[in-house]
């Protein structure tokens, strides 16, 4: 078995329809569509088994919630398996907090994990990391946070745990290879956030 299956998890498959219907961005700002590219390392095509029924209780089951702006982004964890290509690497994001939405973020600064699933190799690590590096969103984030049990840092919770403005949507789960809120019926939190257009917008119904 693969060690990304071991590491991972049991994982459920997503099935999206793509729609241009998603709140877009009038006229994106040419630094977020620059900056986008930080998406591009961290998507992922399933949705990892940890989920709650409403959104209200992922939040709730977050051991943080915040709001915050990605500051840096360094080498994480690295997993070498019986084979040379077996590798599963991480990134460790650190992010300014400017608030506080759930308890357990403590302090102004917070550090999590982020899976480079397209790396194989310590090289395409390497590579991934300094594209995101070179493309960290200039705008706040919602993160919604695990704390690890392996490690002295977070996780995200799934696919949902983090929230962004980006060039797809005002209001976009960039991990997702679509955004959610596009219009496809898999999305599961559509009855509680299919009105919101904006991160400030989830901010306030998490308050």
């Amino acid at each position: 078995m693969k060690l990304i299956v071991k590491m991972l998890g049991v994982l459920s498959v997503v099935v999206v329809g793509c729609s241009d219907a998603a709140r877009p961005l009038d006229k994106p700002d040419p630094q977020r569509v620059r900056h986008n590219g930080f998406w591009d390392e961290i998507r992922v095509y399933a949705d990892w088994v940890e989920h709650q029924p409403t959104f209200r209780e992922l939040a709730d089951s977050a051991d943080a919630v915040v709001v915050a702006r990605l500051v840096s982004a360094e080498p994480g964890r690295v997993v070498q398996g019986d084979a040379a290509e077996d590798v599963y690497t991480e990134m460790l994001v650190r992010a300014e907090v400017s608030e506080a939405l759930r308890d357990g973020a403590a302090g102004d600064t917070v550090a999590f994990s982020l899976s480079l699933l397209g790396a194989s190799s310590l090289a395409e690590r390497d590579a991934s990391l300094d594209r995101a590096k070179a493309a960290l969103p200039i705008d706040n984030v919602v993160l919604l946070l695990r704390q690890r049990d392996d490690e002295d840092y977070y996780r995200v919770v799934n696919p949902y745990g983090i929230w962004a403005a980006t060039t797809r949507s005002k209001l976009d789960a960039p991990m997702l290879f679509t955004a959610p809120l596009s219009g496809y019926d898999e999305f599961p939190y559509t009855r509680e956030l299919g009105k919101l257009q904006s991160v400030d917008e989830l901010v306030d119904t998490l308050r």
